[in-house]
């Protein structure tokens, strides 16, 4: 099977790449997560294009990665197994998925061939291809399964039959092995290839509200799906946005992705900036001050925060400690 790779930089780019031909034929996409914290504002550039394949008819497959984050943040699988239903109800209630599948790493290692497929790449030459793959933290852990999670995430796409793999810059290396032959060798001992090609899109990683990188953030450095009205007010008063300077700038970056992309968000745009590129220009020229536009942002995240939150039941948000996580100067700790 062909690989072929696409980069966006910004969520009006996604639009020129799954409309083209090459995606003509492309009809299952999926998407890794970590269920380590509670879903935030960070997460809408994949959000948006998953919402926007799901709309063209494309199925969804997420897979959380909860042995990962067993291994890696020592939490006890039975802890993270019960954080399923939260995410289930944020992707199935609030993002309106319906063509949906919601699995698990522990699920997908039940399956037989699956499991064969990493005892015998375990015992090939590229299992140093894909060491080499992890971020230094994590190839300082001397265990074989954390070594293995890289193939674990191109498996998880292969036996979901997806042709169309979300993730950010920073994976590039992990499905870089989608190109080894050892991995496509071991796989079609099991499954016979189910497309031509299958195409990777890779998402510029996002920046938290400090403008730096999101994977470092913390909880006082993203903005989550459950925050109070003060805590939300502090946080977007703290959002880096240098008056007049458009470039690096997270305020607008916050808008790029998580106002313009909401039909419903943008209708309480005041009409002269009903467009983002419009916004951008009178930003740049100095018309809106960063403070009148963090207040437009606080109304338009405080419905959002409504409408999520209000999608996800009391039970299945057992695993947060909501109170704590309001608390602005309280770090959330998985």
């Amino acid at each position: 099977m062909k690989i072929r790779k696409h980069f966006i930089n910004h969520f009006e780019e996604q639009e020129d790449i799954i409309l083209s031909e090459a995606f003509k034929n492309t009809r299952n996409v999926t998407w890794g997560l970590t269920p380590t914290t509670p879903m935030h504002f960070g997460y809408d550039p994949v959000i948006n294009l998953l919402k926007s394949l799901h709309q063209r008819g494309y199925a969804v497959n997420i897979t959380l990665a909860d042995l990962l984050t067993h291994f890696s943040k020592d939490i006890d699988l039975e802890s993270i197994g019960g954080r399923k239903s939260y995410f289930e109800h944020f992707f199935r209630s609030f993002c309106n998925f319906k063509n949906f599948r919601l699995t698990t790493s522990t699920e997908m290692m039940n399956m037989e061939d699956y499991l064969k497929c990493l005892v015998i790449f375990s015992g090939t030459e590229s299992i140093s291809t894909v060491r080499e793959s992890l971020p230094k933290e994590v190839t300082a852990i001397n265990r074989l399964g954390l070594y293995l999670f890289p193939f674990m995430q191109c498996l998880d796409a292969l036996f979901t039959e997806s042709n169309v793999i979300l993730g950010y810059r920073n994976q590039e290396k992990v499905y870089n092995l989608l190109e080894s032959t050892d991995l496509m060798k071991v796989f079609f001992k099991f499954r016979a290839p189910y497309a031509d090609c299958i195409d990777i899109i890779y998402l510029k990683q996002p920046n938290d509200i400090k403008g730096g990188n999101l994977n470092k953030s913390s909880s006082k450095t993203r903005i989550s799906i459950h925050e109070s009205n003060y805590s939300l007010k502090e946080k977007i008063s703290s959002v880096f946005a240098p008056p007049g300077i458009v470039k690096d700038n997270v305020l607008l970056s916050i808008f790029r992705n998580s106002v313009y992309p909401w039909q419903y968000c943008r209708m309480v745009l005041p009409p002269e900036i009903h467009k983002y590129e419009d916004l951008e220009i009178r930003y740049g020229q100095g018309d809106i001050h960063p403070n009148e536009l963090k207040k437009l942002l606080h109304l338009v995240l405080s419905y959002r925060i409504h409408e999520a939150d209000n999608c996800i039941d009391s039970i299945s948000k057992r695993w947060i400690n909501i109170e704590k996580l309001r608390h602005f100067n309280h770090e959330f700790n998985t």
